[in-house]
C-alpha cells in the first residue's frame, strides 16, 4: 500500500493535474450560473479546485448559518431532476461535489444540457 501511494505521489507530482482541473471546475461552474441567470434562478455557487458546491441563494454563501437559508425545495428538486437524467451531483444542499481527472469536456458538457432541462423544467 505505501508503494502505491508512493508512486501515486510521484505520478501526480510528474503529470499534475491541479490546474487543469481547476480550469475545469471553473468553467463548469460559470456556466451552471449563466443558465441560472436564463431561467432566473437564484444560485450561487462556491468553488475552489476540483470542488465546488452548488446553492439556491441570492446571498453570497460563505458560513453555515447563510447556506441554511438557501431554498433546500428548490435543491431538492434539481438534484432529482439530475438524477433521473443519470447526472449524481451531492445529495445534500450542504455538501461538495467533486471533479476528476476521469471527467472529459464530453461529460462536463452532458452535464449542461441536462442542467439546462432540469433549470427549464424547475422554472414551470
Amino acid at each position: 500500500a505505501v508503494t502505491a501511494g508512493i508512486a501515486t505521489l510521484n505520478t501526480l507530482k510528474e503529470n499534475s493535474p491541479y490546474e487543469a482541473l481547476e480550469k475545469k471546475t471553473r468553467a463548469l461552474c460559470e456556466k451552471i450560473k449563466i443558465k441560472a441567470e436564463i431561467y432566473k434562478i437564484k444560485l450561487k455557487i462556491n468553488y475552489i479546485g476540483s470542488m465546488f458546491s452548488v446553492f439556491f441563494a441570492a446571498k453570497n454563501v460563505t458560513d453555515y448559518s447563510v447556506s441554511r437559508k438557501q431554498d433546500i425545495n428548490l435543491f431538492k428538486r434539481f438534484f432529482h431532476g439530475l438524477l433521473k437524467k443519470g447526472i449524481y451531483f451531492s445529495p445534500s444542499g450542504f455538501e461538495a461535489n467533486f471533479l476528476s481527472v476521469a471527467h472529459a469536456a464530453s461529460d462536463i458538457e452532458k452535464t449542461l444540457k441536462v442542467i439546462d432541462k432540469v433549470f427549464k423544467d424547475i422554472r414551470r
